[in-house]
């Protein structure tokens, strides 16, 4: 899921690790959610780290560095693999040239940039590498001496990034770029979206919203749009759709939950009285459909005496439930269900409006558990963390340690 769309709609950022959670294997401390932290004593400290069990909940939360069995973070020179309760297993080079960062993890391969200092001073070159995962008896174990170089871009490790193993695309304002691994060129893309106020391609990305090789995002003021991987076109879906506007990959069910204004007219966002809805629309078919309106979403309102809200709002999908959460109000949706109304989350709800946290703090829901976050201005450049989290199912809040988001 994501935060985003995790899902919001949201202006081309770096995707790229801002902090790692500690300097090496030894002297990592796994943050727990009682709010301690596990390390090695002062002597045999990777003996001690690669033992050591407990809740890394960077490590549980859906990111571009996980797979279905390893973490991965950045580290002095290449990266760190850990299991997903956070375990330490090894540590990876990425080799001595240049400043590496992780971008990007499959099942089978690990993606990172090395950044190249230019002669002048200036930002210098990105190279685009991939490393082979190897399986194994006793795991998952990076091939380093594999490695290989795919292509160099200076804006690839500043954009948002999906790869397969035939395809490389990332995608930063003015730029939607898709590399043919195998042809060892870019495709030339047919239909490219042409923003009517703003320059061609100036699009936004919907962070997580990629279903199956079908990769999601927004032409600012012009609608939701689709890429297939492999394809040279790229497909309008609904031009109804606007820049802070929600949606949210569902992969269990090959398809997309997005809104979209009913009133509006294409290319007209600025319409006053917005009457919103949910859609569905299928991954595999093609086919777009209504899933809840906001006339239900004020009727649920109106049962449990809540103001008007609309539909508004962030959205999570955490298995078979649809979570949006506006104004400080959350509901629940069961996809599964053939109950068309969504539920109304009071004791998550009431705590939420007295707590410190709003809408746009949650980080993700997943297992259950509704994960917030906070910004540090107090360090040199600013920094998210993970503070806490709402467990849904028990109806309390857990406090963590400061978490550096992943």
């Amino acid at each position: 899921m994501k935060k985003s769309i995790g899902l919001i709609f949201l202006s081309a950022l770096v995707m790229m690790s801002l902090c790692s959670c500690g300097n090496d294997a030894g002297s990592y401390g796994s943050q727990t959610a009682s709010g301690s932290a596990a390390t090695g004593g002062s002597a045999g400290k990777n003996e001690a780290a690669e033992k050591t069990v407990v809740e890394n909940i960077n490590c549980a939360l859906k990111s571009p560095y996980r797979n279905s069995s390893n973490y991965y973070e950045d580290a002095k020179n290449g990266c760190r693999q850990r299991k997903l309760d956070g375990t330490f297993v090894r540590n990876i080079s990425f080799g001595k040239k240049g400043a590496p960062s992780l971008v990007f993890v499959t099942e089978n391969e690990i993606f990172y940039v090395k950044r190249i200092p230019s002669d002048n001073g200036g930002r210098g070159e990105e190279e685009l590498w991939s490393m082979p995962i190897e399986k194994t008896e006793k795991g998952d174990r990076p091939a380093e001496k594999d490695a290989k170089y795919i292509l160099k871009d200076e804006i690839v490790g500043w954009a948002y990034f999906y790869a397969n193993e035939d395809y490389v695309v990332y995608i930063m304002p003015y730029d939607f770029k898709v590399f043919d691994r195998k042809a060892g060129k870019y495709l030339k893309l047919q239909g490219e979206p042409l923003d009517k106020k703003c320059p061609p391609n100036n699009v936004e990305y919907i962070a997580d919203c990629v279903c199956g090789d079908h990769v999601f995002f927004q032409c600012k003021h012009d609608g939701l749009y689709m890429y297939t991987l492999g394809e040279d076109k790229i497909i309008p879906i609904d031009r109804r759709t606007h820049g802070s506007y929600s949606a949210v990959s569902d992969d269990k069910r090959n398809q997309i939950i997005y809104e979209r204004c009913d009133r509006c007219e294409e290319f007209d966002k600025n319409e006053e009285g917005h009457q919103v809805s949910w859609y569905l629309y299928d991954c595999g078919t093609g086919e777009k459909k209504k899933l809840v309106t906001e006339d239900v979403i004020q009727t649920v309102c109106q049962k449990n005496g809540l103001k008007d809200l609309g539909i508004c709002g962030v959205m999570f999908i955490d298995e078979d439930m649809l979570y949006s959460i506006c104004d400080g109000y959350g509901f629940s949706f069961d996809l599964s269900s053939r109950d068309r109304e969504p539920h109304y989350e009071k004791k998550f709800s009431d705590w939420l409006k007295k707590s410190k946290y709003n809408d746009y703090d949650v980080r993700e829901i997943e297992n259950g558990k509704c994960y917030f976050e906070e910004y540090d201005e107090d360090r040199d450049d600013g920094e998210y963390y993970i503070t806490g989290y709402y467990d849904l199912k028990k109806d309390i809040f857990v406090k963590t340690d400061k978490l550096v988001r992943q």
